[in-house]
């Protein structure tokens, strides 16, 4: 499983990514459509834009994001059972 941490402090568990592969090992393309989904039902579809630009550093997909037209920067990691529930 993956977290999506939004650096406003939202914390975003996105069940499914990362399931078959690890989560660094994602696309790009993979990682911002997750995130789109991801805060689109957190916060409505007319609410949010991700940008299609995100890099990998450490192991942590990092990009940008703007959720009622503010921008955030935002964090992909994969997390582990048990640890964060």
């Amino acid at each position: 499983m993956a977290r999506l941490a939004i650096m406003h402090g939202d914390d975003i568990d996105i069940p499914g990514l990362g399931s078959n592969k690890a989560v660094p090992e994602l696309s790009q393309v993979r990682i911002t459509t997750a995130v789109r989904e991801a805060l689109r039902i957190r916060y409505g579809l007319e609410n949010v834009r991700v940008c299609n630009a995100a890099t990998l550093r450490a192991q942590v997909w990092r990009g940008r994001c703007w959720i009622d037209g503010t921008e955030h920067p935002y964090s992909v990691m994969e997390t582990s059972y048990g640890l964060n529930n």
